[in-house]
């Protein structure tokens, strides 16, 4: 009994983002592209909780936004009554959009 309300509180006090969407994401991008003014030599991992710029080879530009996460902050805000302070802090609850930019990949 004592074993099922502690593990009851603890996942009380972890955010669904945290749970669920905690990694940072993986960036494929094409040959020659600079991400936030660094050149990846394979895919890269990103945090999901601040935008990032990419520019191509050829000189175009573009900005993968990072998005709060309607669905996550929803299950924070009615199921965890402190998770959703938890994915807030470490921004687990935000994705990452690169509709913007053309031959990106966000895993």
């Amino acid at each position: 009994m004592k074993h099922t309300l502690l593990t009851a509180g603890l996942v009380a006090c972890v955010g669904c983002g945290t749970i669920m969407n905690g990694k940072p994401a993986t960036l494929t991008i094409p040959d020659g592209a600079l991400v936030d003014g660094i050149k990846p030599s394979g895919p890269m991992r990103l945090t999901k909780d601040a935008d990032h710029h990419i520019i191509f080879a050829d000189g175009r530009q573009c900005t993968i936004e990072s998005k709060l996460s309607l669905g996550y902050f929803a299950v924070d805000v009615l199921a965890f009554p402190i998770g959703w302070v938890v994915d807030a802090v470490t921004g687990d609850w935000s994705k990452l959009n690169a509709s913007s930019c053309p031959g990106v990949i966000v895993n």
